[in-house]
């Protein structure tokens, strides 16, 4: 399966770069970091989104990996 992380605004891109790298280390795929729509930062696996930037702020990296584990494993 394929893993996207999407983000929107150049600050958001440190944040998704350590991600990706993250995910390659743990995970052992190599996530696709592409520009998305304004104010999004989103990790999809194929077509679900498994994590996203909400009110509350980023998610947790580690909340991301698991459930970036999680939807690799379906």
């Amino acid at each position: 399966k394929h893993v996207q992380i999407r983000y929107s605004s150049l600050s958001y891109y440190p944040r998704a770069s350590r991600l990706a790298a993250l995910i390659k280390r743990d995970a052992g795929v190599d996530p696709e970091v592409l520009g998305g729509a304004r104010g999004e930062f989103s990790i999809r696996v194929g077509d679900e989104v498994v994590a996203r930037k909400d009110a509350g702020g980023f998610p947790d990296e580690d909340e991301v990996l698991a459930q970036v584990k999680l939807a690799l494993a379906r």
